[in-house]
């Protein structure tokens, strides 16, 4: 009985003798003659082989796998060429766009900047208002003559600015608000330059602004009724209690800050409707888009191999070719050659090292011949 036999009834018959107990069984046969080896091996190859080869039924089941998996890589084709077809199409648009700003055409939306500046204008006048009544109302402790609420306080305190006050005090309450309107230019010029640190700097400051004007107003509206003044004088927790303090505080910050977002949104809106700016980002968009076509036809030629390779397979099958296992094969390879060299070593101990480098180098020159050999009936996959 040849070793070819012997492996296939003992493998067939459920023995325990493993490739490397083949090894180690062939290596006693040669008597650890490496010009054996090869045929050791090509034993080992043949009955991978006759493992590998698919009857009738198993064909069946594995073709209908591969029709199955080709109808899914069709799908997958289809959806990848038709979001080819959308951004080509959105890569047309675009270059329609960047001609139309060349020649100075093109539609720009205005709708969103006026209703943004009209806005930020409005708050603009709002916020002159409040801060210049705020801050005479808060420096000035007796121009109010009866205890009323924040915000008839401050415009009481404005009145009484217009009506009695000097020039050089109309002049300095005038023109205090300058200091948040700058204020809001710099919350828009960190905001572009995406410095956060100093957007929320600049709100904290303003913040404490607020808290220290509320807390004026408050003790001042407190103290403009004299019975209350000296029966109950002011202390700093009142203002814990004081409605007028936190009106004066939300009506305040809350319109800075709604006022200050508008501003870096209506600057920005008029910013990006520039020729200039508008070209950059479309240039900038239309990169975008060609780097998603490139990347979606390199999905597509990929799942196009792949369909072929499939196709191939297919073919192959009908044809009765053998499909062999790379991997596996070397694995079974790597387990024969430990039980050659066990036994190299058990038997042959003075030579074992140079002996198992020999059949090692031997058996890796084998793998490789038998890997890229072509034939017409066994086709190896990594």
């Amino acid at each position: 009985m040849t070793n070819n036999e012997t492996l296939q009834n003992q493998e067939s018959n459920n023995s325990k003798i493993t490739y490397e107990q083949f090894g180690r069984e062939s290596a006693q046969s040669a008597n650890g003659n490496s010009d054996q080896l090869k045929s050791a091996l090509s034993i080992i190859f043949n009955e991978i082989v006759r493992k590998s080869t698919l009857d009738e039924n198993q064909k069946k089941v594995k073709v209908q796998s591969l029709n199955n998996e080709k109808v899914k890589l069709d799908t997958e084709i289809i959806g990848v060429a038709t979001l080819i077809k959308t951004k080509d199409v959105e890569l047309q648009n675009k270059q329609k766009e960047l001609d139309e700003i060349e020649q100075g055409k093109g539609h720009v939306d205005l709708i969103p900047l006026v209703i943004s500046s009209l806005i930020t204008i409005l708050l603009t006048f709002f916020l002159w208002i409040f801060y210049s009544g705020s801050s005479y109302g808060a420096l000035n402790e007796k121009i109010f003559r009866k205890q009323t609420n924040g915000l008839s306080a401050i415009f009481e305190a404005l009145g009484h600015l217009i009506s009695y006050g000097s020039g050089i005090e109309k002049s300095f309450y005038t023109l205090f608000p300058i200091l948040f309107i700058g204020l809001g230019f710099l919350i828009h010029d960190g905001l572009v330059k995406k410095n956060y640190l100093k957007t929320v700097f600049i709100l904290t400051f303003t913040f404490l602004i607020d808290i220290i004007l509320g807390y004026l107003i408050s003790r001042n509206l407190y103290n403009s009724s004299p019975g209350i003044r000296f029966t109950n004088p002011w202390q700093m927790n009142f203002i814990l209690l004081d409605p007028n303090f936190y009106l004066i505080l939300f009506c305040g910050f809350a319109g800075y800050i709604i006022w200050g977002f508008l501003l870096n949104s209506s600057l920005q809106k008029f910013n990006d409707m520039q020729p200039t700016v508008r070209q950059k980002q479309v240039l900038r968009d239309k990169g975008e888009i060609e780097i998603e076509i490139t990347k979606l036809n390199g999905q597509k030629v990929a799942l196009e191999n792949s369909r072929k390779e499939v196709q191939q397979e297919i073919e192959d099958l009908g044809k009765g070719v053998v499909f062999i296992d790379v991997s596996n094969l070397r694995a079974l390879v790597g387990y024969f050659m430990q039980g050659w060299g066990a036994w190299l070593q058990l038997m042959k101990q003075s030579q074992a090292t140079e002996l198992i480098s020999e059949c090692n180098k031997i058996a890796d020159d084998w793998l490789a011949q038998i890997i890229i050999s072509k034939t017409n009936s066994v086709i190896f996959k990594q």
